[in-house]
């Protein structure tokens, strides 16, 4: 009798380590779809970085509280947050590339990792196994979810990017080079800049 009980005990505890974690592994596809949308919606070219940022923000808690997900995300069982507001100091964007690659001190690789990261929890993995004790604190079943889209380069920064274009124009073209001296300088000061389709 008595081994019977054990083996119904760890039957028991079994089934329901594996069911914890099915329903662990399924939720995780809504929250890497939670964060892709969320990269999206971040990644589209707006008037400024802080409104780029605000709208994935925007759409990580529309998203999140849509009826397929309202539920899913209220901390019984699990949880989904923004790590962080943003990774700089001014919290003004998403990008972690000292997080994943501190060693790139030109931060030439830095564009790859940029993009929202969630913090998605799982307090269901957190339970009494019969005679054996916890699996863990619900703090101990926490992950990253990433998604690293990049970012489309905004209002001000497309501004900055073709006047700076324009003075160089004008240095390598202007008074004193061979260019110059061929008369092209007048054309050139009689220019006008004309911002084509993006930058």
């Amino acid at each position: 009798m008595l081994d019977f009980l054990f083996a119904m005990m760890i039957v028991a505890a079994v089934s329901g380590a594996f069911f914890a974690l099915s329903a662990t592994l399924s939720v995780v596809e809504a929250a890497q779809y939670i964060a892709f949308a969320t990269s999206r919606s971040y990644f589209a070219a707006h008037l400024t970085q802080r409104e780029q940022l605000e709208a994935g923000k925007k759409k990580f808690r529309d998203t999140k509280n849509l009826r397929p997900f309202r539920g899913l995300f209220d901390g019984t069982w699990f949880t989904l947050n923004l790590s962080r507001q943003g990774a700089d100091p001014n919290q003004n964007s998403w990008n972690y590339a000292q997080d994943y690659d501190p060693s790139d001190d030109n931060d030439n690789r830095g564009s790859v990792f940029i993009g929202p990261t969630l913090e998605f929890g799982a307090p269901v993995l957190s339970f009494e196994v019969p005679g054996l004790g916890r699996t863990g604190d619900a703090d101990t079943f926490v992950a990253r979810v990433n998604s690293f889209l990049g970012r489309e380069p905004n209002s001000d920064e497309c501004k900055a990017f073709i006047q700076e274009k324009w003075r160089k124009f004008k240095e390598i073209f202007g008074a004193g080079s061979k260019i110059s001296q061929a008369g092209a300088i007048e054309q050139i000061n009689r220019s006008i800049m004309i911002e084509d389709n993006g930058c």
